[in-house]
């Protein structure tokens, strides 16, 4: 079952100076490349140097709907919106700057991929339309992130890595299995198997995605937010805005929920068709009002959230939002 193994030897000395903090967030991130990682013998990817052990997830500054509001804004324009390609694919690229976030972050929510690469690796060329095929089929339930490393030396270097294609998977922060060389369709898809969990009642459920399925599905699994979100924008959809919001207040507000909401919200004021250049001239009007009048802080937000995800407005409204508030 072994592929042909492609020697990394163009890495130039330059290139081996390695980033300290990607050296110090992966740690001892694997053993020589090829060696297969027994699941019972997975080891911690740099707990001990972690720069955000101890936080605990928390964000001091996080205090008030307004906080919490910006802060979901900062994640649309950062890990969402690189993570929004991955979400049509689930596929990625990574680098040394943001392997924390995209694999070892990552990978608490669900098993993550990580193919070592380089353009000029003929049996990574090999590997890569299949590792990308067989990730896809698993719709999500396992991510598939590309290392370039020729680009990203740190990573290649914290993984140990000596030939490529190099293949590790990852999950909860910790190495759980490997492989080098280009493995055959059939070699991938055993080892991704081990990875991805067997759809549930409440899978298939969701997949159906009429109503009735996915008000089974939430009576199997109340807290499930993906069949309450289905749930409640056909709800909203059809004008039963009261019955789509009572779901979606169920659940901690993510940026695709705060966008539903305020769609709800601007559509049973009857505002929710509106023209670009009408948002524009009524987020102008009321920036005036924002730091005293809750009813407009809320209803400028809500126009915000009617904007297309790639607007340049959301930052310059955002940045001028604050700076009223403060």
């Amino acid at each position: 079952m072994g592929g042909r193994q492609h020697r990394a030897g163009r890495w130039s000395a330059e290139n081996g100076r390695t980033t300290s903090h990607v050296l110090d967030t992966i740690g001892e991130v694997g053993a020589a490349a090829g060696a297969k990682i027994d699941a019972e013998r997975t080891r911690e990817i740099g707990d001990a140097a972690n720069p955000l052990k101890g936080l605990g997830g928390e964000l001091p500054f996080a205090v008030g709907h307004v906080f919490m509001v910006l802060e979901l804004w900062a994640q649309r324009g950062t890990t969402r919106r690189t993570r929004r390609e991955a979400v049509e694919s689930w596929t990625m690229d990574v680098t040394d700057a943001t392997f924390e976030r995209d694999v070892i972050e990552a990978s608490k929510e669900r098993p993550v991929v990580v193919d070592l690469w380089a353009p000029w690796c003929g049996p990574c060329r090999t590997l890569s339309p299949i590792i990308e095929k067989v990730i896809a089929e698993t719709e999500g339930k396992v991510e598939l992130v590309k290392i370039n490393v020729d680009d990203n030396p740190a990573s290649a270097q914290a993984f140990k890595v000596q030939g490529i294609p190099a293949v590790f998977a990852i999950k909860d922060g910790k190495i759980v299995d490997s492989f080098v060389g280009a493995y055959p369709e059939s070699a991938v898809r055993e080892f991704v198997a081990k990875l991805a969990p067997a759809k549930t009642v409440v899978d298939v459920l969701i997949e159906e995605g009429n109503e009735p399925a996915l008000q089974q599905a939430l009576e199997l699994e109340p807290a499930n937010e993906k069949a309450g979100f289905l749930l409640a924008q056909l709800l909203a959809d059809r004008g039963e805005f009261d019955e789509a919001d009572a779901i979606l207040a169920r659940f901690p507000e993510t940026a695709e929920i705060a966008k539903l909401r305020a769609k709800i919200r601007l559509a049973k004021e009857g505002s929710a068709a509106l023209a670009e250049d009408e948002i524009t001239r009524e987020l102008d009007e009321l920036l005036e009002s924002v730091k005293a009048d809750e009813v407009a802080r809320q209803r400028f937000l809500d126009l915000l959230n009617l904007l297309p995800e790639d607007d340049p407005r959301i930052n310059q409204y955002r940045r001028r939002f604050t700076s009223r508030l403060f």
